[in-house]
């Protein structure tokens, strides 16, 4: 058993073995989700140079076999952009004592750090787009 493994690990060295990430059999946007992209597709995606918003998110958890995908602008954290983020933006916008939000959360459509009514007019113009 031990010479199996002192063999391997010099196959391993000589490069004559390769070890590869395990593929889940799943595809985002094209790409093979793996265990070592599965936690941020969306800088898998950047990496090929494919432009995504930095308030979306993207993983999978091979756990539970779940991929999570939060759009920009998905505001009650139903995974569709629609007119009820409109209306949730807007009472959070209206409620709201502190302005400020996590950096790149899906509220801050315009991207600026704060909640006001410049990400609830950029959320609509999201939807007009659609």
């Amino acid at each position: 058993m031990a010479i199996k493994k002192l063999s391997t690990i010099l196959l391993l060295l000589l490069g004559v073995v390769s070890v590869q990430a395990a593929d889940y059999g799943i595809n985002f946007c094209g790409f093979s989700v793996t265990d070592s992209n599965k936690d941020d597709l969306c800088a898998m995606l950047r990496s090929y140079g494919i432009s995504v918003n930095p308030s979306s998110t993207a993983s999978y958890n091979s756990s539970t076999k779940t991929l999570n995908v939060r759009p920009l602008g998905d505001v009650n954290h139903n995974r569709y952009v629609e007119k009820t983020d409109v209306t949730a933006l807007a009472q959070m916008i209206i409620g709201s004592c502190d302005d400020t939000v996590k950096p790149y959360a899906p509220e801050d459509v315009n991207g600026d750090g704060r909640l006001d009514i410049t990400d609830l007019a950029a959320l609509i113009k999201l939807l007009k787009e659609q």
